[in-house]
């Protein structure tokens, strides 16, 4: 195994918010069992012992929720201590948290300082689109106390980005959205489309943007982008990065656009196993990592028909674009079709010369 990329749920779908939005609060409500607890000890040095014992070249861990913070620093420093009586092979391991960023303290800056954390932090934008989205379960606005949080991470020299959902809301205000993310100083951004709820149909769904908004909000993100790299300020934006990277011939980092779906493994609190994060139900689920190892999970049935479930819509065969976004994320796709391709469209129509000319740049030597 080369690289063995896990994905943990210590506290499964439990977070201290609640996100108009939230695509796993929605997905937990599917399933047989809402919310599998929070992660033990067995389940812990389970996953890690084997991950260990897979032997693979490198291993990314990032933990994800939920808000992965409430299951408690303590669980944190036992992982780590896991982690170093078993990996007597010295396998390179990162790790990563992707958090709503409302608990961090001066305590978990220390935490993910001295083990070297990336940390990714939820905020939708402006304080208007952000507080009307993302409240506490009690209804309190969080962005005041995000942003003081983010400071905190930038004191201590903690590597951090940004995720952005995009909603119908922030596509109203992404010049507003861009300006304040620039004036933050914010390098490495990443902006999402709000995923359509289950069981709901989509023209029902206000928060969803249309294919004009998403061209237009495609088209003013790309503008910061080309302005940041010309003018050697360079902001990462990671849609942006990995169509660049296609068009140098490099494999996409991100899934989405790779045109098949890989297996990652995201083991919920219980230990269960499932391919991706978008598929945490009951349908998917690959086994037990208390059960079974990485590799018996990944040639498992499900697995392997999970891989091969991605097919091209028929209007992608003859799409001049189709090298770029490969078909999209199936998880965005309506009837088999990508639900933005339209936007796409429009967008590499007006932006793909200007993104080939990033590309040539970066060829001849410019780094991003």
């Amino acid at each position: 195994m080369q690289a063995l990329s896990i994905l943990i749920k210590p506290v499964s779908s439990s977070c201290s918010l609640d996100c108009d939005y939230c695509f796993y609060n929605d997905l937990a409500d599917q399933r047989s069992i809402k919310n599998y607890g929070k992660m033990n000890k067995d389940t812990m040095t389970a996953l890690v012992k084997k991950a260990i014992e897979a032997d693979p070249r490198v291993i990314h861990i990032a933990f994800q929720g939920g808000e992965p913070m409430l299951i408690g620093l303590p669980f944190y420093y036992a992982f780590m201590a896991c982690v170093k009586k078993y990996n007597i092979r010295n396998i390179p391991v990162f790790f990563s948290i992707q958090t709503n960023g409302y608990h961090i303290t001066d305590e978990w800056i220390n935490f993910l300082k001295e083990n070297h954390f990336l940390v990714g932090i939820s905020v939708d934008g402006i304080k208007a689109t952000h507080d009307q989205l993302r409240k506490t379960k009690a209804g309190k606005e969080t962005f005041d106390r995000i942003m003081s949080n983010i400071d905190k991470v930038k004191r201590a020299a903690i590597p951090f980005n940004i995720l952005c959902v995009l909603t119908s809301l922030a596509a109203q205000h992404i010049q507003e959205i861009t300006q304040y993310f620039d004036d933050q100083g914010f390098k490495h951004i990443q902006y999402i489309p709000c995923l359509d709820r289950l069981n709901l149909p989509r023209q029902a769904q206000k928060l969803l943007m249309t294919q004009a908004q998403y061209s237009d909000v495609l088209s003013v993100l790309f503008n910061r982008y080309l302005t940041s790299f010309l003018s050697g300020n360079y902001v990462s934006n990671r849609l942006f990065d990995n169509f660049v990277g296609i068009l140098l011939g490099q494999q996409p980092e991100d899934c989405s656009l790779a045109g098949q779906c890989s297996t990652y493994f995201v083991i919920e609190a219980n230990g269960d196993v499932f391919p991706c994060d978008f598929y945490v139900d009951d349908r998917y689920c690959l086994g037990s990592i208390i059960e079974d190892d990485y590799e018996t999970l990944f040639h498992s049935k499900i697995a392997k028909d999970f891989r091969s479930e991605t097919v091209l819509h028929e209007d992608c065969l003859t799409c001049p674009f189709v090298s770029l976004c490969r078909g999209g994320c199936k998880r965005y796709k309506v009837k088999g079709k990508y639900a933005y391709c339209e936007a796409y469209q429009t967008f590499f129509r007006k932006h793909l010369p200007e993104l080939k000319s990033v590309a040539l740049r970066v060829k001849k030597g410019q780094v991003i």
